[in-house]
């Protein structure tokens, strides 16, 4: 499951309270200045595809949400919750659709997370991602 926290001003608010669908379509850091551009233009006034060279295409098994097809990852989602928090509405979904390239060898078809190439926003700032070696804990 997913949860997504959207403003009921955002144009995405919308389009989300009325389709019960939305995608979540994950960037690398190649893809900064898009995830920046779309971070600060309303897709109400601009088309947001069409000025960064992007293409909208369909996410199976959703009717009404497009994923981005340049980005690596993209979940197909389905509302299943809404909850209005005050100054945002938390929308709690179902995965329903995982699109992205397996990960080599992965006869469970995983997608590869490629985390050396993800980025994440936190205070203001853009964050590279990368893995963290693990001690397998000792029972007892």
């Amino acid at each position: 499951m997913v949860g997504l926290a959207v403003r009921q001003s955002r144009h995405s608010y919308r389009l989300i309270h009325e389709s019960r669908e939305f995608t979540v379509n994950i960037p690398r850091a190649a893809d900064l200045k898009a995830v920046q551009y779309c971070g600060a233009v309303s897709g109400r006034d601009v088309r947001k595809f069409a000025e960064l060279g992007l293409s909208a295409v369909s996410c199976p098994p959703l009717d009404n949400a497009p994923m981005v097809a340049e980005f690596f990852l993209n979940l197909a989602c389905k509302v299943q919750h809404e909850m209005h928090l005050g100054s945002h509405h938390l929308f709690i979904a179902d995965v329903v659709g995982v699109h992205g390239e397996p990960q080599t060898g992965d006869l469970s078809h995983r997608p590869d997370l490629r985390p050396a190439e993800q980025i994440a926003y936190l205070n203001g700032k853009y964050w590279g991602l990368k893995s963290i070696e693990q001690t397998p804990l000792k029972k007892g």
